[in-house]
């Protein structure tokens, strides 16, 4: 299938999620907008309380947006799950309904475990469309917010940060990269042990009568070892990366002008403490805002 042909595929899964895809595109900039919110309305009460002005408001504020991040996350999942199930019922009868029209054709184009797995497993996965492109466009929201929050705070806050990410785009093209391959090459060879495994299930009593199953059960599970190695070099680009960010991110923190910053809040210079803290409190929603593993399932 071509790159062009995938991509309509992909479109065509996210339109039959319905309506509920719509409701979750609102839930989710919702659920976006209360993430980016939430240690503003906490910063704000934080100082009320320790100025000893009259803090309700603001932790009333408080209150209501924990308790909107509660609602919202869980009607986000939910959603996500009703469209992306819709997604996937049609695309398991949009495939069964093609094979089903090849006829023979099909069996000898595609091994019978072949089918079941594309039936099951990967369908599955491309279901998910509907949720991972809504999900894709509001999880820019809290980044693009703190980043703008950084430059309101102070611009070269915010100029320090954005030099970073030319690097950050560098890590994560290669990561990409790297697990693309072997994410072709882990399903393939899936593919290979569900085909032995359904032809081994049909002979089952040749199998048994002639005392092979040994023998077949080590013929099925052969590509093993491949599949293995497949999934560990994933883990690996994932700790690669993981790596390669690590240092960079200390030596950002480390950089003269935090440590100035940092300094001269400590020694009550002109950067208030108060802003110290917004920023330090945008730069962990960049990284920590919706970093939740939602779909590792």
């Amino acid at each position: 299938m071509s790159r062009r042909a995938a991509d309509q595929l992909l479109l065509t899964a996210v339109r039959r999620g319905g309506a509920p895809v719509g409701a979750l595109a609102a839930t989710s900039l919702l659920l976006a907008c209360v993430y980016l919110a939430l240690p503003a309305v906490v910063g704000r009460a934080l100082d009320a309380v320790l100025g000893g002005e009259d803090a309700a408001l603001w932790l009333s504020l408080a209150a209501v947006s924990v308790a909107l991040l509660v609602a919202c996350d869980a009607s986000d999942d939910f959603i996500g799950a009703v469209a992306n199930a819709r997604s996937i019922a049609w695309l398991r009868r949009t495939l069964l309904r093609q094979v089903l029209a090849l006829g023979k054709r099909a069996a000898r184009r595609f091994g019978a475990g072949d089918l079941v797995s594309r039936l099951v497993g990967n369908t599955a996965r491309t279901g998910s469309a509907p949720s991972s492109l809504v999900w894709a466009f509001t999880d820019l929201v809290p980044p693009v917010g703190g980043i703008v929050a950084l430059a309101l705070i102070d611009p070269w806050l915010c100029v320090t940060f954005l030099a970073g990410l030319p690097l950050v785009v560098l890590l994560v093209r290669a990561f990409v990269r790297d697990v693309s391959d072997l994410n072709e090459q882990y399903f393939a060879t899936q593919g290979r042990i569900a085909g032995r495994l359904v032809g081994a299930l049909a002979g089952i009593r040749t199998i048994a009568g002639a005392g092979t199953v040994d023998r077949e059960a080590g013929r099925v599970l052969s590509p093993l070892p491949e599949l293995h190695s497949n999934g560990l070099g994933m883990w690996r680009a994932y700790a690669r990366v993981s790596a390669r960010a690590a240092p960079w991110s200390y030596r950002c923190c480390k950089s003269p002008y935090w440590r100035w910053r940092g300094w001269n809040c400590r020694a009550g210079g002109s950067a208030s403490a108060r802003s110290w803290r917004r920023a330090s409190t945008c730069c962990w929603r960049w990284g920590s805002a919706r970093s939740w593993p939602r779909s590792a399932s």
